[in-house]
């Protein structure tokens, strides 16, 4: 997640792009779907993630421990989401790509053969987009 007073940006990363792309479009749509339910109930879900990762510093688990070293903002993560309209929350789907040779999707969609893959992603952009939230695509650069 990355944000400031004016938008939030939730980052989900996948490695390759193929059947992968399909799992972490429906991960994106069901996170798009909780953050659209919970700013009706006043955000009561992110508020208990938060505090929930915050006690994670007295677990026994290496995981929650690390988890628990995350800065938060000081006023609380729900106030990272308050009074932002839906436009202003972005989904974004990163990917790194795994292919022998270098491609790009914005340039050459048609190197990348998964048509599951490339259909995951359009029904997510439409999904997305009829929540009133933003999405953007991500290729990440892995060299």
């Amino acid at each position: 997640m990355k944000f400031d007073d004016t938008f939030v940006h939730l980052i989900h990363v996948k490695k390759g792009f193929d059947n992968r792309i399909r799992d972490l479009a429906s991960q994106v749509l069901m996170a798009a779907r909780r953050i659209s339910q919970d700013k009706t109930a006043g955000y009561v879900y992110v508020k208990q993630i938060e505090e929930a990762v915050k006690r994670g510093a007295k677990s026994k688990s290496p995981f929650m421990q690390k988890m628990a070293t995350q800065v938060f903002n000081p006023r609380g993560l729900k106030t990272v989401f308050e009074k932002k309209l839906n436009k202003n929350i972005c989904f974004c789907l990163a990917f790194a790509d795994t292919a022998g040779a270098a491609r790009s999707l914005k340039r050459n969609v048609e190197l990348f053969k998964s048509n599951i893959a490339k259909y995951s992603i359009l029904e997510l952009r439409k999904e997305i987009r009829s929540m009133g939230f933003d999405f953007k695509i991500i290729q990440l650069n892995t060299k």
